[in-house]
């Protein structure tokens, strides 16, 4: 109910500052021929990755632990209620994070009354899903790490008794990528469009992202480096995708020469 109550404050906050403000920046690359094939990358890299792992392994190939990740493990873990935890924390991470960001990068699109940036912004940040899936994906399927739930010989508590195939795709979590992705493109292309609400956007879902990633380890489904790798790789993935594909079109970098100097002038136009 708290996480309910902290949600719904966020979007409260986030409305309240959109009323005042009406910009939306062009951004370069947003052609539907261009987000189309950005898309179908993401997707062709999936279906490589799923093709090259193959079946999940019925053994762990990454079977061994280590003292941070034991230690970790057993402060957040949680036996009584590992299973419930489990499924809860999925609507954190893929479903909590993403509303937020999409309300982020929607509403103050339609407020500029420019509803193909809203369009735009959607698929930006669904295709940074696909590519961290791929790399999710293939990342599984080589490492073959024994979940730590299977690991202490408890996996029926888990989710992991519910689905035997998973039981050795610790490394690393998807759940984690995924919940940062979203969060890190949200909050990247807020600050691309030029959204006054764009540090309440970071704020929101990089903090509902920790939430669903500790869940994660306290579900006994995946151990603290499965997390924080997540993490990196999310956030990388998600800044990456719109700051170097989706730059602002109206920032423009030349040379500037003064007294003998020669310098760099960055020239960033506003409406």
């Amino acid at each position: 109910m708290k996480r309910f109550t902290f949600f719904v404050f966020l979007l409260l906050l986030c409305w309240n500052t959109a009323s005042a403000q009406s910009v939306s920046h062009e951004l370069e690359n947003t052609s539907p021929l261009f987000l189309g094939v950005e898309a179908g990358g993401g997707v062709a890299l999936t279906i490589g990755a799923r093709l090259i792992v193959g079946s999940p392994s019925e053994t762990c190939g990454w079977c061994e632990s280590n003292g941070f990740d034991r230690a970790g493990r057993n402060l957040l873990v949680v036996e009584s209620a590992s299973k419930e935890i489990g499924y809860i924390s999925h609507g954190v991470t893929v479903g909590l994070v993403p509303a937020l960001g999409l309300f982020g990068i929607i509403s103050p699109a339609l407020d500029a009354d420019q509803g193909g940036h809203a369009i735009e912004n959607t698929v930006m940040m669904v295709n940074a899903f696909l590519y961290t899936t791929a790399v999710a994906e293939l990342a599984k399927g080589l490492a073959d790490r024994q979940r730590p739930g299977v690991h202490f010989g408890r996996a029926s508590e888990t989710q992991a008794g519910d689905f035997v195939s998973e039981q050795n795709r610790s490394f690393f979590s998807a759940d984690t990528a995924w919940a940062f992705t979203l969060a890190s493109s949200a909050s990247t292309i807020s600050y691309l469009r030029g959204y006054e609400w764009a540090p309440y956007i970071t704020a929101g879902t990089f903090s509902l992202a920790t939430i669903g990633g500790a869940m994660r380890i306290m579900s006994d489904m995946h151990w603290p480096t499965d997390v924080l790798v997540g993490a990196l790789v999310g956030s990388a993935i998600g800044f990456l995708g719109p700051f170097l594909l989706h730059s602002r079109a109206d920032v423009a970098v030349v040379p500037s020469v003064s007294e003998g100097t020669t310098m760099m002038e960055l020239i960033w136009q506003t409406p």
